[in-house]
């Protein structure tokens, strides 16, 4: 599940930073990237909902760097060492990840660069929030995704995928901008899984 969870939160970045033709929609997007790119740093709680099952967990973002926690899994980044920790296996995986393969991790990591493949448009807002549909410009597994934007924090506040394998869920609370944070924020601490395996792929 934690696999197909991230996958998802690829395309959910996406929806937060595609590139749309309808002027309204654009300029919510617009001001939503602009937001999560400007903020020294960014906190939110998740729950990821899919199959029946559901996820929950906490992260943080601060340009490159983001850690994520959950009770299945924790992963730091802090902008060149991915440090991967799994509670089942009590192993933590070193890895110096491509841009491919921080897309599989991070729910942000097209913030910077995706910003074609979606038609999208606004499908409602009321006084607090806006709501976006996204559907793929080309054949894709993820049928639509839509977004809502909190408006006075420019900030997603739920995200929902429907794909041909199933729909994802994904809510976010107490979403923040906070000050910046040190590299040691995203860095695995051995003090903390002084049992934990290390397994170093670097």
């Amino acid at each position: 599940m934690t696999k197909k969870i991230f996958t998802y939160l690829i395309f959910s970045a996406i929806a937060v930073i595609a590139f749309a033709a309808n002027p309204s929609a654009t300029k919510i997007v617009e001001k939503t990237l602009s937001t999560i790119r400007n903020a020294p740093s960014i906190t939110s709680s998740m729950s990821v909902t899919s199959s029946g099952k559901t996820m929950k967990g906490s992260m943080t973002l601060s340009g490159d760097r983001f850690a994520f926690s959950s009770q299945e899994m924790c992963i730091w980044f802090d902008g060149k060492t991915l440090w991967s920790y799994s509670g089942n296996t009590n192993e933590v995986t070193l890895t110096e990840p491509t841009d491919e393969e921080l897309q599989e991790v991070n729910p942000f990591a097209y913030i910077k660069a995706a910003r074609i493949g979606f038609n999208h448009k606004l499908i409602s807002q009321n006084a607090t929030v806006n709501v976006v549909e996204l559907t793929p410009k080309a054949k894709s597994d993820v049928k639509k995704i839509v977004v809502t934007i909190n408006k006075s924090s420019n900030l997603p506040s739920k995200i929902a995928v429907t794909s041909t394998s199933g729909d994802l869920i994904i809510t976010l609370t107490a979403t923040k901008i906070g000050k910046g944070l040190s590299d040691d924020t995203f860095r695995f601490k051995k003090a903390n899984f002084p049992n934990a395996v290390i397994v170093d792929l670097r």
